[in-house]
């Protein structure tokens, strides 16, 4: 039993003597490199850049009151313009074109309006008699105010048309 301890004993001063031992510290870092510039002072010229938008006193938005193709500018940029000074001239064949085509739509309108009219007058003595139905009547009627509307619609494109083609 005292040889087991002494063999103990031996082992744990040798652990503790080799903890004990310390690693070598870490070699030191090299030496930084200095550079060295020597001041002098000068004058620098001194440039200030701004950016910036310049409006005249009174601006104005210049653009069409229609969209066409733009065949001329009539104004310089910059120079002074007068109330109902001629400004752009627009290719004016989309425009006529509108106006012929309002005007057609008025006249088939009318057509269909004096059509329907026509259909009330010949239905009425029809019901009377009762050789039709009171429901064609009113449906005649009603096609007849119909086209009053469509008329009266298509009188206001055409004159759009022929506001636009001014």
């Amino acid at each position: 039993m005292k040889r087991r301890a002494l063999i103990v004993a031996t082992w744990l001063a040798l652990a503790t003597a080799l903890g004990s031992c310390k690693k070598p510290p870490p070699p030191a870092p090299p030496v930084p490199t200095v550079r060295v510039v020597t001041l002098t002072t000068r004058n620098i010229e001194q440039i200030r850049e701004w950016l910036a938008t310049l409006d005249g006193s009174t601006n104005a938005e210049i653009r069409p009151q229609v969209q066409g193709y733009i065949q001329q500018v009539n104004y310089v940029e910059g120079s002074e313009v007068k109330n109902g000074a001629l400004l752009f001239t627009l290719d004016k064949r989309p425009f006529v074109a509108a106006v012929e085509k309002a005007q057609g739509d008025v006249q088939s309108a009318i057509a269909q309006r004096d059509k329907s009219r026509d259909d009330v007058n010949r239905y009425t003595p029809l019901v009377a008699e009762h050789a039709i139905s009171k429901q064609d009547l009113d449906n005649a009627h009603s096609a007849l105010k119909a086209g009053k509307a469509q008329v009266q619609a298509s009188k206001g494109a055409l004159a759009i048309a022929e506001l636009n083609r001014e």
